[in-house]
């Protein structure tokens, strides 16, 4: 039997296509790639890319991890949109064969020495690096896979996409609710409010030492 880490599993298959996108997709900004990037890099590494797992965590937990790295909700929605449009037909080795190969490709060079030009290219990931060493094991994992393995995964997968139980990204920021804004108004008002009291206080007691000063004046004036 084959080892688990060469198989592929829906999860693998997804990370695919994330690094793909992380790679070639220009509507990515430079911050927006950079999060992306170091979010998949532990992710598409050795035993997390979900390969070797008894259980695959659900299409949701992967979604909210991209959330909570900072990458742009609205990017993490249309690239699960998309994924599941590549699985939307019926069960077909070429749904995976073209998740695998698209990502494959950016390991390959760009052209032949003397071939014709041809449109501008994806950049190209290093065959070495981790992506490229990523992008090279799904392409052997999809060799060595037989016709009705891929075609049972892609069913597989078709359920797991729809799976998104556990997604509620979390804001990245803070919000200021209703609640906190009444709490933070009402300590204003204490501070104020101590504040005057302290004002009032000070007043009492100037008045009261000018009363003092002056009844020693008249008892003064009163013994002369």
């Amino acid at each position: 039997p084959r080892a688990m880490e060469d198989q592929l599993t829906s999860r693998t298959l997804a990370l695919a296509r994330l690094v793909y996108l992380c790679v070639s997709d220009a509507s990515l900004g430079r911050l927006a790639r950079h999060r992306l990037t170091a979010a998949l890099l532990p992710l598409a590494s050795g035993s997390a890319a979900g390969a070797d797992m008894a259980v695959e965590p659900p299409f949701g937990a992967l979604l909210q991890t991209l959330v909570s790295a900072g990458v742009p909700q609205s990017w993490v929605g249309e690239y699960a949109r998309q994924l599941r449009e590549l699985v939307a037909g019926d069960p077909s080795p070429d749904d995976i064969w073209s998740i695998v190969y698209d990502l494959y490709s950016l390991t390959l060079p760009e052209a032949e020495p003397g071939a014709p030009a041809a449109p501008p290219a994806p950049p190209r990931v290093a065959r070495s690096s981790a992506f490229g060493l990523f992008a090279r094991r799904a392409r052997v994992s999809f060799d060595l896979a037989p016709f009705e393995a891929l075609c049972s995964l892609t069913s597989r997968m078709k359920q797991w996409l729809a799976n998104e139980a556990t997604t509620q990204p979390p804001p990245a920021v803070p919000q200021h609710t209703e609640h906190g804004a009444a709490a933070a108004g009402r300590a204003a008002a204490g501070r104020a409010s101590g504040e005057a009291g302290v004002a009032r206080a000070a007043g009492r007691e100037e008045a009261a030492g000018k009363r003092e000063a002056a009844g020693k004046r008249e008892a003064a004036g009163k013994r002369e």
